[in-house]
């Protein structure tokens, strides 16, 4: 999950630039990440009051159905994406990760901590922190290998 994000927030920018060629458009792309500022402390107590696994399926399902979304788009505009879709995606995919984002260190916590292993969260909570940072950094440059190879299509499909 975390290497296709980080190959969609190289991508999306991306592809923005290359059809308009416009530095404002693609600091909007950018703006949509602001909705962790907005979204995170509304969102940060659902995981409380409906469970953190709900949350992460939902969170999973909405970004599944996002992307279906946009190969859909992208199949009916001969391989374009809009660019009042690829924002609707954006911030879609933004919620998403605030979603994960508020779910995923609780639910570490309290899996843990029913096992019986609490004096374990800070070397989990660590090892999830490591994972997150190698799937950016990997998962941008497989972004780039995939969007050589076979354009943008290919990079949502994979």
């Amino acid at each position: 999950y975390d290497f296709s994000r980080s190959a969609v927030s190289f991508l999306l920018p991306y592809i923005v630039n290359h059809e308009t060629h416009s530095p404002l458009l693609v600091q909007l792309v950018g703006a949509t990440s602001l909705i962790f500022l907005i979204a995170g402390p509304c969102f940060g107590i659902l995981p409380d009051r409906i469970g953190r696994r709900t949350v992460m399926l939902m969170s999973l399902a909405l970004a599944l159905l996002a992307t279906v979304g946009i190969l859909v788009v992208m199949s009916s505009y001969g391989g374009i994406i809009p660019m009042e879709m690829l924002f609707g995606y954006s911030l879609v995919l933004s919620l998403c990760v605030v979603l994960d984002h508020t779910s995923r260190p609780a639910l570490i916590f309290d899996v843990l901590s029913a096992g019986g292993a609490p004096d374990l969260v800070g070397a989990a909570m660590a090892l999830r922190s490591a994972l997150y940072s190698l799937a950016r950094s990997v998962g941008t440059q497989l972004t780039g290998l995939l969007l050589g190879a076979g354009g943008p299509a290919c990079v949502f499909a994979a």
